[in-house]
């Protein structure tokens, strides 16, 4: 293909300084909005478009995937030592990450987040390399009905795979879903369960719902049971030692890197799916490819590798429907997207030939920038560690605060700390009664869009069998009703090993 040609090229302008120089600045704005709750990288790469005005395509494409590409793993670090995650994407690293920072291995989980998110991006990279001939075949498969099947797939998935019982996690899922109903119709326009408050009329606000559910219910945990996150300080005396370690770790695992890498990869291609999805899916396969599964939501190492490399392979995925299609393949690109048509640049197919090397650029920092990012991590981890032994007297009022600003933050309405403060309510008598918050996040953020495609589908399609008549959308249902499966299989076996061994 043509645009091979323009690969070496483009990589020499990449090492140019003032490309270098605009790749750094993006990096530490990426780092900075996506390691604080509530901030998410999506400000950052909105407050950057007034820079580039003034800047070269080849400048301003490297300032904003950089920012793009930091914030995804910088995000992790709040959510493996606070409980909070920085971006959306990385709620699913909560699951295990904060646990292994409750037994004082915070670091050993920084380790492995950082190792993962490196090669994540670069088993993406080349993964898109090898589907750049046949990706538009790919795209254009999807339609309304794909889309509302993946979008189940996914709920389907993390219920499954949430600690706790199947039903608590469908039931988290399905509330969520209802409270995505709040606000106008996606469809028709009507106003939903507003109550006569105009305040409603947006609906609730996915950040201030996961702020809630994540960093204030974990507020309240820490102030009533009055210990830090850490409950064995001691062991935290080492804690460079525990970054190598989980370092070393991501080595022994290679199927399970490269497994959540591509199924990341091949989630962030299909247009608006996101992040979240990908991370989560990658999370249910390590669960159920796993030799002790009942280990996940406890600690275990695999549940914090699987996500975050799925998390950084989507970066490289979501990259080429935005580019060469001008399909936004998450939130990020959509912004990223509107900065370059500002500058004359129209993505598209009409890019790839007529600016190939544009591409090229956005693919190369994509490759580079999770390393530079996983290294200053690394660096850095030492120090972030610490954070875990404070006292909660100190550190529940610190994240309390940064929960607050974050809701009020990004939309600036007082009615977001409303809801920040009732999910946290919430999400403290879930935790408390096993009830996975995790499922509540994805129903909210899939609710609309599964609303909107279903509609579609039946209308353009007339009638549900459109579902079981296209060959990805039945393989997608078949897939979720194998995943529904799964856990109650899993149990009747046990049961019937149990009996076997209770007869013995």
């Amino acid at each position: 293909m043509e645009i091979f040609d323009s690969m070496l090229p483009s990589l020499a302008t990449f090492f140019t300084w003032s490309v270098l120089l605009w790749f750094f600045i993006g990096i530490l704005n990426g780092m900075i909005f996506g390691a604080l709750p509530g901030l998410s990288g999506s400000v950052g790469i909105a407050l950057m478009v007034p820079l580039t005005f003034g800047l070269g395509t080849e400048e301003s494409m490297a300032l904003f995937v950089a920012a793009l590409s930091g914030q995804t793993f910088a995000g992790s670090i709040s959510a493996i030592l606070l409980n909070t995650p920085g971006t959306s994407p990385n709620a699913a690293t909560t699951l295990d990450g904060y646990p292994l920072a409750q037994a004082g291995r915070g670091g050993f989980a920084i380790g492995i987040s950082a190792g993962s998110s490196a090669f994540g991006s670069v088993i993406g990279f080349f993964v898109l390399l090898a589907l750049l001939p046949v990706v538009r075949t790919v795209i254009l498969a999807f339609s309304f009905p794909e889309f509302t099947m993946l979008a189940v797939l996914g709920l389907a998935a993390i219920a499954a795979a949430s600690t706790g019982s199947l039903i608590k996690g469908l039931i988290s899922g399905g509330v969520g879903v209802l409270f995505s109903f709040v606000g106008f119709a996606p469809v028709a326009g009507e106003l939903r369960y507003v109550f006569g408050q105009p305040q409603l009329t947006q609906g609730v606000d996915l950040i201030a719902a996961l702020i809630g559910l994540f960093a204030l219910s974990e507020v309240l945990r820490l102030l009533v049971k009055g210990e830090s996150v850490t409950h064995d300080p001691a062991m935290l005396k080492f804690p460079k030692a525990q970054v190598w370690e989980g370092l070393r770790y991501v080595f022994t695992q290679p199927w399970l890197l490269i497994r959540s890498s591509v199924l990341g990869t091949a989630v962030g291609i299909v247009p608006g799916v996101g992040g979240t999805v990908a991370s989560f899916l990658a999370y249910f396969q390590a669960v159920h490819t796993s030799d002790d599964p009942e280990t996940f939501g406890k600690g275990n190492p695999k549940g914090v590798l699987a996500p975050e490399a799925a998390n950084d392979g989507k970066d490289a995925g979501s990259a080429l429907p935005s580019l060469a299609f001008g399909l936004p393949g998450s939130s990020d690109w959509a912004i990223i997207l509107g900065a370059l048509i500002v500058h004359g640049i129209n993505p598209g197919p009409n890019l790839i030939r007529e600016a190939p090397e544009v591409v090229w650029i956005a693919m190369w920092v994509i490759f580079f920038a999770s390393w530079v990012t996983s290294g200053l991590g690394l660096l850095a981890a030492p120090y972030f560690v610490q954070v875990t032994k404070l006292r909660p007297g100190v550190l529940a009022p610190v994240v309390g605060v940064l929960a607050m600003v974050g809701s009020y933050a990004l939309q600036r309405q007082f009615i977001d700390v409303v809801f920040a403060l009732g999910f946290g309510v919430m999400g403290y008598y879930m935790r408390r009664y096993n009830v996975p918050p995790v499922p509540m996040i994805l129903g909210l953020l899939l609710g609309d869009s599964v609303e909107r495609s279903l509609f579609q589908s039946l209308q353009i399609f007339d009638g549900p069998m459109v579902f079981v008549t296209r060959p990805i959308s039945l393989a997608l249902v078949i897939i979720t009703i194998l995943i529904l499966a799964a856990p109650v299989l899993s149990l009747r076996r046990r049961a019937r090993r149990e009996t076997i061994d209770a007869a013995r």
